[in-house]
């Protein structure tokens, strides 16, 4: 007699369904288990045993196979078990399953007494059970706070095999006490924009990032306040969509790392952060930095600190917007969709452009271009925002704090400026300003006769690039779209060029 269930596997953020066939026959007693099964998955036999027996059944006696279909995929983990024990218990027919059982699709690590364990994975593996056409999944009790916000499925939870064999008899869920729902509530330790003494510029540069999904960077001498600028940007991020929390899933799913999936992460990285923790790597099994940024924010302080081989790293991702691994012959590809924020002083010292009479540079002009130059020019053509942040004039540090705009009343304009992009781009496949292309930029982007002509004349006397036109118009649709204008006009335009200067007034 030879039984077959459904069950999964995955490939980082890939979910794979698999058929578990069992066959038990006359022969000298053993277990095997045969498809492309890693030393995890083995191991299991002994899991499978015991739990089988701890939960009040038998082990049945004889020679039991299990094949892992297809055997030309490799699988991993201990997610097989629960599937396994209930293909023993139905093909030594100590159990009568109810006929939807064969058409779900179960996963879960079984402990020696019973006890249904958390996995890795679940995520990925719903979501591409669910295009495939599986709607009926049986998860560990543990892994409801993880799946909760995944629809249009049917999820049942368990926590132990005795419970489990209930339902697949029966039909019948035990009354399980799930966890509560994780409420989509911001940090109580953000800082709030209204607790930033000044800086008017450089807070309306990080509204409009936010906005329209534009990578910034923020410069200034040591002791300006950019950090503090930079770690508030997280109190004017939306939550994310129903499509992005999923995503967030798919990639958290696969590590370690809590998160709650409908907030926008902010990821802060280190200066003396690897290449590999920065991309990831398929060999080691790890999830860089930028993957883990993905619909969020990627921060990086002190970023001309960092090497350049590392900086460099961004430039090709920042223009795909994804990565890719090779893991088990098979191509993973990642999305790493994030703004780059960027805070950094522009020379060793750290005092170059502040205005201070004792606190002067003390770097010649060949160290500063040495240190300006670890980002290339390349890099900053992907950068859209670059904003100034001086050292607090004596005239701020008194001003009233029920003058200062809070990070609440920001935070509602970026909304606001978010749903005309999402309605203006639900045809095209995007959601900001930042991604369009240049074709789409010369339809959402008609200039009056004045604008153009002063976009004409920046365009000759700078020599900007056409990627910087283009950059230049995207900026000012998204400055349109805060002040809920239908069309760009001069003012628009001259707010952007103020935030296309990076040294030396310069604007690139």
């Amino acid at each position: 007699m030879v039984i077959s269930l459904k069950s999964a596997t995955f490939n980082y953020i890939k979910g794979r369904i698999i058929d578990i066939e069992v066959s038990i026959t006359k022969g000298i007693p053993s277990f095997n288990i045969v498809g492309l099964a890693n030393v995890e998955i083995k191991e299991s036999r002994e899991r499978v045993r015991s739990a089988i027996l701890n939960s009040g059944f038998k082990f049945p006696l004889g020679k039991i196979t299990v094949n892992l279909a297809p055997a030309n995929l490799k699988k991993e983990g201990s997610l097989l078990d629960l599937c396994i024990a209930t293909g023993i218990l139905i093909c030594s027919k100590q159990i009568n399953p109810i006929k939807n059982l064969f058409n779900t699709i179960i996963i879960g690590e079984l402990s020696l007494d019973g006890h249904i364990k958390s996995v890795k994975g679940s995520i990925p593996i719903i979501l591409d059970g669910k295009d495939e056409g599986y709607n009926n999944y049986v998860l560990p009790e543990d892994n409801y706070d993880e799946t909760e916000i995944i629809q249009d499925v049917k999820l049942n939870y368990f926590n132990n095999l005795k419970s489990f064999i209930a339902y697949a008899e029966k039909g019948i869920v035990s009354n399980i006490k799930l966890k509560p729902k994780k409420r989509c509530e911001k940090d109580v330790n953000d800082i709030n924009l209204e607790d930033i003494l000044g800086h008017v510029s450089s807070k309306r540069a990080i509204q409009i990032a936010a906005a329209g999904f534009h990578n910034i960077i923020l410069y200034g001498p040591v002791g300006s306040g950019k950090t503090m600028l930079a770690k508030s940007f997280k109190s004017i991020l939306p939550d994310l969509t129903y499509e992005e929390s999923l995503d967030k899933g798919r990639i958290y799913n696969f590590t370690s790392i809590q998160e709650n999936y409908r907030q926008p992460v902010f990821r802060e990285v280190s200066h003396t952060i690897s290449k590999s923790s920065l991309i990831g790597s398929g060999r080691e099994n790890k999830v860089g930095e930028m993957i883990l940024g993905n619909n969020g924010v990627l921060f990086l302080d002190e970023m001309l600190e960092f090497k350049r081989e590392t900086l460099e790293a961004l430039r090709k991702v920042l223009e795909d917007r994804k990565i890719q691994f090779n893991k088990n012959n098979e191509i993973i590809e990642f999305p790493s969709n994030f703004i780059l924020l960027g805070a950094t002083n522009l020379c060793p010292c750290g005092n170059y452009l502040n205005n201070s009479a004792i606190k002067q540079c003390v770097c010649d002009v060949v160290k500063r271009e040495r240190y300006i130059n670890k980002i290339s020019k390349s890099l900053l053509d992907r950068v859209d925002i670059f904003s100034y942040t001086p050292v607090i004039d004596y005239v701020d540090i008194g001003d009233k704090k029920d003058m200062r705009l809070t990070s609440e009343e920001v935070l509602k304009t970026v909304v606001k400026a978010r749903e005309i992009q999402h309605f203006r781009f639900k045809k095209y496949g995007m959601k900001y300003n930042s991604q369009m292309n240049n074709e789409l930029v010369n339809k959402f982007c008609k200039l009056s006769p004045s604008s153009k002509q002063i976009l004409e004349t920046i365009y000759r006397k700078e020599n900007i690039s056409t990627r910087s036109y283009f950059k230049i118009l995207k900026i000012a649709r998204t400055i349109a779209d805060l002040n809920q204008s239908e069309n760009i006009n001069d003012g628009h335009i001259m707010e952007v060029i103020n935030y296309r200067k990076f040294i030396n007034n310069q604007v690139i």
